[in-house]
C-alpha cells in the first residue's frame, strides 16, 4: 500500500481552512457590530488570498510531479486540491448568503447603498460613464491571453478582472457564424483610485 493512502492525520491545509472559517463565523454573528462584521469579511478574504498564493500553488506544483515521485508523498495532491476547492466553495456560499441577506440590508438601514448598473438613474449613468472615460481608461491596459505568445508581466497579489472582447465594427467573413472573441485580464487600479465613489 502506498504511503499517501494511509490517512493518519488531518491535512494541515484543510485544518487551516477550518481556522479561517472561524473568522467567517465572526462575520456571520449578528451580535457583532455591522462595521466589525465587514472587517471580519475582509480578514477572511485576505487570509484566503494568501492561502491560495502560497499553499494551493505549492499543491499545484506537487500535482505536476511525475507519477513515481508523487507515490512518495503522504497525500495525493489532486485529492487535496479537490477537498480544498470543495471546502472553499462551501464557505463562499455561506459568505454570499450572509452578505446579501444581512450585510447589505444592514448598510441600507444606515443609508449606505451599493448600486449596480441596473439601478442607476440617467444622471448617475452619465456620471459613471464620464468617470470611467476620464479616470479609469487612461490607467488600465488589457493583457491579452494567448498561449502562442509570451505574456506581459502580471503583478503578484493584485486584483484582476477577466474580460471577453470582440471587435463590433469587424464583420464576420463566415456568414452568420459568431464573432471571434478574445480573452484578456485587466488589473483593477486599486492603488490609483478609491474602491468606492459617491454617486450624485
Amino acid at each position: 500500500m502506498t504511503q499517501h493512502k494511509q490517512k493518519r492525520y488531518f491535512n494541515r491545509d484543510l485544518s487551516w481552512l477550518s481556522f479561517n472559517y472561524r473568522v467567517l463565523q465572526e462575520a456571520k454573528d449578528p451580535r457583532v457590530p455591522l462595521y466589525e462584521r465587514i472587517k471580519f469579511f475582509a480578514i477572511y478574504s485576505s487570509n484566503l488570498d494568501e492561502f491560495y498564493r502560497i499553499r494551493v500553488a505549492a499543491w499545484k506544483n506537487l500535482a505536476l510531479l511525475a507519477k513515481k515521485t508523487k507515490k512518495e508523498l503522504a497525500e495525493e495532491p489532486a485529492v487535496v486540491l479537490k477537498e480544498i476547492k470543495k471546502t472553499v466553495l462551501k464557505h463562499h456560499a455561506e459568505l454570499s448568503e450572509i452578505f446579501k441577506k444581512q450585510i447589505l440590508p444592514g448598510l441600507q438601514q444606515n443609508n449606505v447603498y451599493l448600486i449596480n448598473e441596473v439601478e442607476l438613474t440617467k444622471q448617475q449613468e452619465a456620471f459613471c460613464r464620464e468617470y470611467f472615460l476620464s479616470k479609469i481608461i487612461p490607467i488600465v491596459k488589457p493583457v491579452f491571453i494567448n498561449r502562442k505568445k509570451s505574456h506581459e508581466f502580471v503583478e503578484d497579489n493584485a486584483p484582476y478582472l477577466a474580460i471577453r472582447l470582440c471587435d463590433l465594427d469587424k464583420k464576420s467573413n463566415k456568414g452568420d457564424k459568431p464573432r471571434t472573441w478574445e480573452h484578456a485580464i485587466v488589473q483593477i487600479p486599486t492603488n490609483n483610485l478609491p474602491p468606492y465613489i459617491e454617486l450624485p
